[in-house]
């Protein structure tokens, strides 16, 4: 039995451009990203550049966010030019028109799409900021879709960010897949296979999804969807927290038919004890345990379970944890 075989629900993902798409940077600067390349089989990018699409060309002056009263401005201090009200119109237009969207890669520091570390000035001219946040384009999309993973490349870099990111967005895609095949057996199915990692996320949740599921009620299955997607996007908005993931690592092994010898056992707990002191992404120990239900053939509920390979494997985080300083662009 190959359980690494599973067939994943291809993700729509809004992505910058400039991540690899193409060099549309204010600089003109190409900048590859490791992940969003490794991506590229698995995923169907959207590459968007909303300064391009307000007229901005390549290169081109710096563009900077300035708070004026309560209001933030979008503007290019070198011309003077007030660029808000056309990334305004640019953002709501685009993302309305997001269908079948399942999550966004953003570009970090982006007066327009970094989604947290976008300065903001107090006047044009000034010289330091005078705080972060999001970038113009970034706020419309976490206001318009607050139920769905937005990232950046930075962050991503961040091991557990990148796990927990990639495993909302292929269960989202997953989900979305049931929900378009109208089938409430596809549902039951998608539940029992998504059991231990809703588990290891949030038990409350997990328990309410059964529910849902279980259909007492006996509602349309229009009825159910809407109350799943909710539940499912609540139970997966926070990353797993390290002692739930052992534990449900833990009670995998030790549900083995054939439990593994001494001396791997003493590997598994020392990787678990490795990613407890988060010196190991989670990817590396559930690794180990993947490894072991392929060998077990009659361990048949382990094998479908999603919590063991959430996303393809060739996706897992780097052995060594930690964000290093280059994958920060330092706009």
């Amino acid at each position: 039995m190959e359980i690494a075989a599973r067939n994943f629900a291809k993700p729509v993902v809004f992505v910058s451009r400039c991540l690899g798409f193409a060099a549309c940077r204010y600089d003109g600067v190409a900048i590859g990203d490791d992940l969003i390349a490794a991506m590229r089989p698995h995923a169907e990018f959207r590459a968007v550049c909303p300064e391009m699409a307000v007229g901005l060309g390549v290169p081109r002056e710096r563009i900077r966010i300035v708070r004026a009263g309560r209001a933030l401005r979008l503007v290019q201090p070198a011309t003077g030019r007030d660029l808000t009200n056309a990334l305004t119109r640019f953002a709501e237009l685009r993302l309305t028109s997001a269908n079948g969207l399942h999550g966004f890669i953003l570009k970090s520091r982006s007066p327009t799409c970094g989604i947290s570390d976008a300065k903001r000035y107090s006047r044009a001219d000034s010289k330091s900021p005078i705080g972060r946040g999001a970038g113009l384009f970034a706020a419309a999309a976490l206001r318009k879709f607050p139920d769905l993973p937005i990232e950046d490349e930075a962050r991503l870099a961040d091991p557990r960010l990148r796990e927990h990111f990639l495993t909302r967005l292929f269960t989202k895609a997953a989900f979305e897949e049931v929900a378009r095949s109208r089938l409430l057996k596809a549902l039951v199915q998608f539940q029992a296979a998504n059991e231990t990692l809703l588990e290891a996320h949030s038990r409350k949740d997990a328990a309410e999804l059964r529910r849902i599921v279980a259909n007492r009620e006996r509602r349309s299955l229009d009825a159910l969807l809407p109350d799943y997607r909710a539940r499912l996007a609540q139970a997966l908005a926070r990353p797993g927290k390290a002692g739930t993931n052992i534990t449900a690592l833990l009670r995998a092994m030790e549900s083995l038919s054939k439990p593994p010898g001494a001396r791997e056992k003493a590997r598994f707990l020392a990787a678990l004890e490795k990613y407890r002191a988060g010196k190991l992404p989670l990817s590396a120990p559930r690794r180990i345990l993947r490894d072991w239900i392929a060998k077990n053939p009659d361990d048949k509920f382990l094998a479908r379970q999603t919590f063991f390979e959430p996303y393809p494997n060739e996706l897992d985080a780097p052995a060594r944890c930690g964000s290093p300083a280059s994958a920060r662009d330092r706009r």
